[in-house]
């Protein structure tokens, strides 16, 4: 099997044990979030189609999950409601206003998460706010992985692709 097969199979099961979660506690946020996370992470996997398949479902997970606990995972609904409407085309929904707004949100409650600065920036820089974005990502690059022990990991990767598109607005490439 490939990489990407791989990949799928375990972002499957995680969607299964997040909606397993989900249905042994209702009223809690992580199975919501973390079904929601999974089914994102295989819809891109997928592809376009898929993606814009599953965005509905994907969306009110997360909306549940922010009636339950809007600051869970690091305000991870709020990173989500971003990343919608950073990527998705004005026809379908998506708005660098609301874009922004979300990001905002969620670097104001959690500034040491690298992936809620990354996303703001994302957001910034399709508004073709540059310098906005720019400062984002160096406040991400700044942060010790460490800040926030329980999620080195996460901060490693959202630093890594903060450095990436970091790279892309220093050439002006889109």
């Amino acid at each position: 099997t490939s990489v990407r097969d791989g990949a799928l199979a375990e972002y499957v099961a995680g969607r299964g044990f997040g909606r397993e979660a989900a249905e042994t506690a209702p009223k809690l946020p992580g199975g919501h979030f973390f079904e929601a996370a999974n089914l994102a992470r295989e819809n891109n996997l997928k592809g376009t189609f898929s993606n814009l398949w599953g965005i509905g479902t994907v969306r009110r997970l997360n909306e549940k999950t922010e009636a339950i606990d809007p600051g869970y995972f690091y305000r991870g609904p709020d990173r989500f409601f971003c990343a919608m409407y950073t990527k998705l085309p004005g026809i379908l929904g998506g708005s660098t206003t609301e874009a922004i707004r979300h990001g905002k949100k969620a670097v104001e409650a959690f500034p040491n998460y690298a992936g809620n600065r990354y996303f703001l920036a994302e957001a910034y820089f399709k508004d073709g706010k540059n310098d906005l974005a720019r400062e984002q990502l160096e406040a991400a690059a700044a942060i010790p992985d460490e800040a926030l022990p329980d999620v080195v990991p996460e901060q490693r990767m959202e630093k890594s692709r903060a450095a990436e598109l970091l790279q892309r607005i220093a050439k002006g490439s889109r």
